[in-house]
């Protein structure tokens, strides 16, 4: 069942990104707004979208808790031929193990009709993922359909919004831009992004106190996946 319980903001601020087809205001600013479909959610109910590699058509999860532009599986990743070799390194994951992974350059990937360029392409490591499952009854690993993921730091020069509800991601310029496509933005809160650890941090207000939360769409569950109500302090 899909969960479409929220609209989020994300305002990131790695690789640059392009338009086709902007338009310019009165002051000589471009202006866009560019939806992109939720392709699916995958079996743990993370939204994955269609990336554009060299003319190939990955199934990517959209995945903010990573730390990287993407990720790709390693039985697919030797069809990007334009991939240039950067380095391998180690990685430790939940259970305590050591991982290589391999990291290259490829000159750009585009989502719908944004490009993205040069991002860094690493390896997916699939042992690593299917470490960092925990499945209820000593169920076996779920199958993945998605090829790799989308990692934060891709949208680290541009706004994106992930809007669960209506099945679509979408890129913009701004605010007000949002408002001019039907989006209610008056009561909607902002507040700061915390990246000095690599990730994508918030403070959260809780009844026992403050709480440092990980804005992560890889998450199966989170207090995201809760009822919403508007408090005023």
């Amino acid at each position: 069942m899909k969960l479409k319980t929220f609209a989020i903001v994300v305002l990131l601020f790695a690789c640059s990104c392009e338009v086709s087809k902007k338009q310019s205001n009165k002051s000589g600013k471009s202006v866009f707004f560019v939806p992109i479909p939720i392709a699916k959610f995958n079996a743990f109910q993370s939204p994955c979208v269609h990336v554009g590699i060299e003319g190939k058509t990955f199934l990517l999860k959209l995945d903010l808790g990573f730390q990287g532009d993407i990720t790709i599986a390693k039985e697919t990743i030797d069809c990007i031929a334009s991939k240039r070799f950067i380095k391998e390194r180690s990685m430790y994951g939940v259970r305590g193990k050591e991982y290589k992974k391999k990291s290259y350059r490829i000159p750009k990937l585009k989502i719908g009709t944004m490009a993205f360029s040069p991002p860094m392409l690493q390896e997916e490591n699939c042992e690593f993922l299917r470490d960092a499952e925990f499945l209820q009854n000593g169920g076996g690993s779920t199958f993945r359909e998605e090829e790799g993921r989308l990692g934060w730091t891709l949208f680290c020069q541009t706004n994106l919004l992930v809007d669960i509800q209506n099945s679509q991601i979408a890129f913009c310029d701004s605010l007000d831009t949002l408002k001019k496509e039907g989006y209610v933005v008056e009561g909607w809160i902002k507040t700061p992004l915390f990246l000095e650890r690599g990730l994508v941090e918030f403070k959260a207000n809780t009844p026992t106190g403050p709480l440092l939360c990980i804005l992560d769409t890889g998450t199966t569950w989170n207090i995201l996946n809760a009822g919403l109500t508007s408090e005023k302090s």
